[in-house]
């Protein structure tokens, strides 16, 4: 009886959103606003980010019938972009040549991860090779988009999975540092208060995100809203034509906005998908945290560099989602970011021919 009432409950609140659009707007923001405030509440790191992803995660496998404010995306990933690019000055481009030997680890990090990941998936029965294959490979939404028009795929069981596996990793690595290091993670990252840029200093940061991502959009680069921008205010900020960054209110936006989209992912999930794609997607994430902490750890001793910004910079999340952390964690943000842009062009350029030559040992 219980259960039944709870599905005919659920049955008219689904109703009542699809009768009221407007309302299921309000709900998904209302629902990732309150997470954010449960987790400042409970002084967990990352609030906005976390806790709006949490709490959004839950009420979409519990039934609730939310969608990411996808469109919101285009706006905000501008706004990382521009303070991506603001962290780079002379001082980074006089460091990048000490990260050639870590990046090229990071390739042969990529490519042994997706060939284990993608021959226990097989083995344990979860789809076809090909499923397989990119369910395993340790990237982001905006690289599968790219990467599976003409793969015979599930879809659906690639994205779960890789929903996953970017939750469990943009959840586990900042409670794992607030609660087992020394390293606090801020509770609000010290940015640009919004009442000091100037309004020149506003006009070219918005031109640099404008203009940015305008630029990449016509030479099709990856992940154009965030990269563009990046680049361009890079340059902007490398000529010392301003010292501003975008303020700290709209990073805080930013993070509510990924965190909602992040957790709505797991909209419509059904118990079959949940035991199957989502299981797996622990799986992969739990042992490719663990395998690129292990990784950081020996680079850390060997080259000198922060064990913090090298995690974040092998950790299996996406571009978007590790850009956001290493901004909001204040952890090497130039290095993350170039680690994670480099990881992006590889999986994009080369990861299909290696599909074709591994494909014939998942079989």
């Amino acid at each position: 009886m219980t259960l039944h009432l709870r599905k005919k409950a659920l049955e008219t609140i689904r109703t009542f959103f699809e009768m009221h659009p407007g309302f299921k707007v309000v709900g998904v923001f209302a629902c990732g606003a309150l997470g954010g405030l449960i987790f400042i509440k409970l002084a967990l790191p990352l609030p906005w980010l976390l806790g709006s992803m949490t709490a959004c995660t839950l009420a979409c496998l519990a039934g609730a019938p939310f969608e990411g404010p996808n469109k919101l995306r285009t706006i905000v990933l501008p706004v990382l972009g521009v303070m991506l690019g603001s962290n780079f000055n002379s001082t980074v481009l006089s460091e990048i040549h000490l990260w050639l030997g870590t990046l090229g680890i990071l390739c042969g990090f990529i490519s042994i991860l997706t060939i284990i990941g993608a021959l226990a998936l097989r083995i344990s029965g979860v789809a076809n090779p090909a499923t397989c294959f990119f369910s395993a490979l340790p990237g982001g939404f905006s690289e599968m988009v790219l990467l599976l028009d003409d793969c015979h795929v599930n879809r659906r069981t690639v994205s779960l999975i890789h929903a996953t596996r970017i939750l469990i990793t943009i959840l586990v690595i900042p409670l794992w540092f607030q609660i087992f290091t020394e390293y606090q993670v801020p509770m609000s990252p010290v940015k640009e208060a919004l009442a000091t840029i100037s309004i020149k200093d506003s006009l070219i940061l918005i031109a640099c995100a404008i203009l940015g991502y305008v630029i990449a959009k016509k030479l099709r680069i990856p992940a154009a809203a965030l990269l563009g921008p990046a680049l361009i205010s890079a340059i902007v900020h490398i000529l010392d034509l301003t010292a501003a960054r975008p303020p700290n209110e709209l990073l805080a936006i930013a993070q509510l906005v990924i965190g909602i989209i992040a957790g709505c992912r797991f909209s419509g999930v059904t118990a079959k998908e949940f035991f199957s794609s989502i299981l797996a997607g622990l799986f992969l994430a739990i042992s490719m945290i663990i395998s690129a902490a292990l990784l950081s750890y020996l680079l850390a001793n060997t080259t000198g560099l922060s064990q913090e910004a090298l995690w974040l910079a092998f950790a299996p999340g996406g571009l978007t989602e590790m850009t956001l952390m290493s901004l909001a964690m204040n952890v090497d943000v130039a290095l993350v970011s170039i680690h994670h842009t480099v990881r992006i062009f590889f999986i994009v350029t080369i990861i299909p021919f290696a599909f074709k030559i591994t494909k014939k040992y998942l079989a």
